[in-house]
């Protein structure tokens, strides 16, 4: 990433998506292509370049969530996003704790609803992958998207915290898509898709 491309992802508004524009629209193809994207939630939404870019491609008046940690370099960003997205019609729940800690908000704002599409990009930790998807996969009848969760050596110049997210995070998807309906891309971090109806 160039000293440019990080002044766009840190100060640019509305916040570009931190993800490949390759991957974004194979993930946004997959959703366009959704029977009903009515409810749409986001782990990890950073400063809510991806909650944005999605919002394209989900039915007018939809109910986004997201559900993200605090962080100073991203809180005014992320509620900036929400309130511009509130003045579009949607329906905006921005949930400020960890995914493991916020499945009861998550919930009473679904108020027995399913979700239609989910994306997981939270903690990238060992482990931290799978169990978001054990945790709110429950409420899932649709579409799954996972972030950075491509192989390590399909990506040049990692660095050794790099490949170890990339590890754990794709160890979570490939588990999560066993026996269901799975693909993937990768031409930076990798995007995997898993259906589940």
């Amino acid at each position: 990433m160039t000293a440019a491309d990080g002044k766009r992802i840190h100060q640019d508004f509305p916040p570009p998506a931190v993800w490949s524009p390759f991957e974004m629209r194979f993930a946004q193809g997959a959703i366009a292509r959704q029977p009903r994207r009515k409810v749409y939630l986001e782990m990890g939404s950073f400063r809510g370049g991806s909650f944005w870019a999605f919002s394209n491609t989900l039915e007018p008046g939809a109910t986004m969530i997201s559900v993200d940690w605090p962080n100073r370099n991203s809180e005014v960003s992320l509620a900036r996003t929400g309130a511009l997205l509130t003045r579009r019609g949607f329906d905006v729940h921005l949930i400020r704790g960890k995914t493991q800690d916020s499945v009861e908000q998550v919930r009473a704002v679904l108020a027995g609803r399913q979700v239609d599409v989910m994306v997981i990009d939270a903690d990238h930790g060992p482990g931290m992958a799978l169990r978001d998807w054990k945790l709110y996969s429950p409420f899932l009848n649709g579409l799954a998207i996972f972030h950075d969760c491509g192989i390590p050596t399909g990506r040049h110049a990692l660095n050794d915290h790099q490949k170890s997210f990339m590890a754990s995070t794709r160890a979570g998807f490939m588990e999560a898509a066993k026996g269901r309906l799975s693909a993937t891309a990768q031409d930076d971090f990798g995007t995997g898709l898993i259906w589940k109806t």
